[in-house]
């Protein structure tokens, strides 16, 4: 099968390629400023982009990499299926007083 994940090289994203290619997928994993042409095929997608500890402090970055450049793939590309997952949840949890990354 063959599978996109964005995200591919962050925290969440490089777990799920591992797994993947273990499980003998073909799976691409674009840059984001290699994004794929409008139109392109993409298979099975993973939408795992999005900022972690410091959401709280770049309010416009996580809207663009949550929502902006979700929507313009989602409406873009052609795919057979596509699941979001929001890092963003895993880290909201955490004290505000404290600072998290890609580690914790």
């Amino acid at each position: 099968m063959r599978f996109t994940v964005f995200g591919g090289r962050g925290f969440i994203g490089s777990r799920l390629v591992r797994h993947l290619v273990a499980e003998g997928h073909h799976v691409l994993t674009p840059a984001r400023d290699a994004m794929p042409e409008i139109g392109e095929t993409l298979g099975h997608v993973i939408y795992s982009i999005g900022l972690t500890g410091n959401f709280r402090n770049q309010p416009k970055e996580t809207i663009e990499a949550h929502a902006y450049q979700h929507a313009k793939l989602l409406y873009g590309s052609s795919f057979e299926s596509w699941l979001y997952l929001s890092s963003t949840r895993v880290y909201g949890s955490l004290d505000r007083s404290g600072s998290a990354t890609e580690a914790s």
